[in-house]
């Protein structure tokens, strides 16, 4: 436990003083550093908070100095002569008014905008429908150059049932229902179980002064699943994210929190629009412009693939949490190509659109597999786990992985999950019998 300062005024060790209050949610718990002069520091929620801020001269009512004993010693005061305090409060004020005056706050957020602009670098930004938003790297480092202090208020893992539709332009929409709801689906949408994370994280600044803010995520927001961990990890860093922008970057949006809006749908929608209302007179041009980008084209489809386009299929694995041995895979028997740099610009377009239908398709039902497995938790029975049961049954009948599957394969070992589970929930309970008769033995 971190030790408590001496009191600013009188030199002597204060004490950790705590009490109970009543909320709305039930009583809850505060403490605070007092002192036998009259000096105390702010009430917090938790002991070691309160310490902090204490000791950091944060928060910290200072009564007026009290006249010095002429018969004491220099520098030791007089208790007797310590009176009342005369402390200005925000309940003494006739009105609300700001903290310091408009130069200073203008000075401060100007030396912040400077603050950003100086150490920002490219690899912080993310341009989404033409704007910068800044990533969780920028974040970090305000948070560590501010000395900011980050706490877990709240963890919350909900499971629900979700209806994806089709809506406008592509673009999918998800209707989110208790997992005891009873929902039909039409033709075209699909009924699925997610897992919702929310996350509720707090930034204290040096000075005491702190911001709540929340971050959610689920594996199917987007429309495409996303595996437990990655979904998880990301209603963290849209909730330290917030906390630290509302606390000090003016509650600015972070590049995490867009991509939960499903942005490279609505990119999708904008470029359907434009290209939609364009005049007939540039559509003849635009037919010429692609004669000529395709002769240029004919002569480089034996070149390796360029940079950004490695990126690309870089992203869309990493992001959607794919298993790049098995891509590796199907690179090395369908296209020859042992690594992305071996990869021909003839062969980018084949491997991308694979990539597509596995996020599409594939990565779906490996998710439902990854959800069933956790909630059987076959390890802890000794028996044959899950997924291994799912993998092998699909090397039998089609001869290739989960990520060599085709739409309908898919949607056909989709719809054979719950008799696998049922399987399994029967070899558990063949499993558990077995063990009561040893013990009955």
């Amino acid at each position: 436990m971190a030790k408590i300062k001496n009191c600013p005024v009188c030199k002597l060790q204060p004490e950790l003083s705590d009490y109970y209050i009543s909320t709305e949610a039930g009583p809850g718990r505060r403490y605070m550093i007092e002192c036998k002069c009259g000096t105390k520091g702010k009430e917090y929620k938790s002991a070691a908070t309160a310490k902090r801020a204490w000791n950091k001269g944060t928060g910290v009512v200072v009564v007026k100095a009290p006249a010095e004993d002429k018969k004491s010693k220099k520098g030791v005061m007089d208790m007797k002569n310590i009176k009342e305090a005369e402390v200005v409060t925000a309940s003494n004020m006739p009105i609300v008014r700001p903290a310091i005056s408009a130069m200073e706050a203008k000075q401060v957020w100007k030396e912040y905008q400077e603050f950003k602009t100086t150490v920002v670098e490219p690899s912080d930004i993310q341009k989404i429908q033409g704007r910068d938003f800044l990533k969780k790297s920028y974040w970090r480092k305000i948070e560590k150059f501010f000395n900011l202090d980050l706490e877990l208020v709240r963890e919350e893992e909900k499971s629900l049932k979700i209806l994806v539709k089709k809506g406008a332009y592509g673009k999918s929409e998800i209707e989110y229902y208790p997992m005891e709801a009873d929902i039909d689906a039409n033709p075209g949408e699909q009924i699925k179980n997610t897992i919702v994370f929310s996350v509720i994280y707090r930034a204290i600044a040096p000075n005491g002064c702190f911001a709540d803010a929340d971050g959610h995520c689920d594996i199917w927001e987007k429309g495409r699943a996303n595996s437990y961990h990655n979904a998880k990890a990301t209603a963290h860093t849209r909730a330290k994210n917030r906390a630290i922008s509302d606390l000090v970057g003016g509650g600015e949006v972070s590049a995490e929190e867009m991509h939960g809006y499903g942005v490279s749908q609505v990119k999708n929608m904008v470029q359907n629009r434009v290209q939609s209302s364009q005049p007939k007179r540039n559509q003849q041009q635009a037919r010429q412009n692609t004669k000529i980008v395709s002769k240029e084209q004919s002569s480089t489809v034996n070149k390796a693939i360029s940079e950004n386009q490695k990126s690309t299929l870089m992203d869309l694995i990493k992001n959607y949490s794919l298993d790049f041995d098995s891509i590796h895979k199907w690179m090395l028997e369908k296209l020859g190509a042992n690594s992305l740099a071996d990869l021909q610009q003839k062969d980018y377009n084949t491997l991308k659109q694979k990539v597509e239908q596995i996020v599409e398709h594939a990565r779906p039902l490996e998710i439902e597999i990854e959800l069933i497995e956790k909630r059987l938790d076959c390890e802890k029975h000794g028996i044959v786990s899950f997924a291994d049961r799912v993998n092998d049954y699909v090397q039998r009948k089609y001869k290739v992985d989960l990520y060599g599957m085709n739409a309908e394969q898919c949607k056909f070992m989709s719809e054979q999950l719950p008799a696998f589970e049922q399987t399994v929930l029967q070899n558990i309970d063949e499993k558990l019998k077995d063990k009561v008769e040893e013990l009955g033995n």
